[in-house]
């Protein structure tokens, strides 16, 4: 979905990954994996006046690396995961999430991560170093230490970041 200032995509779960999962059997006869589930979350394009989010669900690196595959062979039309504006970072900043490809890709100006004490020590430090990697400039907006994380864009396409410093 587009108009005139926005682009709204979902890019995956892309077939590929449906079919490998049982997850999206309705008539499920095993419980499916967690990394199942996770493989075939949501993943979700904005852009609003040339800011461009990419929000990343649960998906692990097998997922973010099929995304980034289709990206660059040119299946997504109207998509630029080049250089984002921001990141959500997958999987609460799980060591399987936001792989090395992925971030190298999207090279993230901003990464936003849902953490906090109910989330099972996340952010991983390896996730935050493999962010730091690739772009040391990157600007880390974890919940639990700056408690919501509101981007608010202006009909000129500039962005400001609020927060609730916790």
């Amino acid at each position: 979905m587009s108009g005139k200032d926005y682009v709204l995509k979902f890019l995956a779960p892309l077939p590929s990954m449906i079919s490998e999962s049982t997850y999206v059997d309705l008539n499920l006869t095993d419980e499916p994996t967690g990394k199942q589930i996770n493989n075939v979350s949501a993943i979700v394009y904005v852009e609003y006046k040339g800011v461009r989010f990419l929000f990343t669900g649960d998906a692990e690196m097998e997922a973010e690396d099929m995304l980034i595959d289709s990206a660059k062979v040119g299946i997504f039309k109207n998509v630029n995961l080049t250089n984002l504006h921001f990141l959500k970072v997958g999987g609460h900043g799980s060591k399987n999430c936001s792989g090395e490809y992925l971030l190298g890709y999207v090279k993230p100006q901003n990464a936003v991560i849902s953490s906090g004490d109910s989330f099972n020590n996340h952010p991983a430090t390896e996730t935050l170093l493999r962010i730091i990697e690739v772009n040391p400039k990157c600007n880390i907006l974890r919940t639990d230490v700056y408690g919501n994380i509101t981007v608010i864009v202006n009909e000129s396409g500039e962005y400001f970041i609020e927060n609730q410093i916790k």
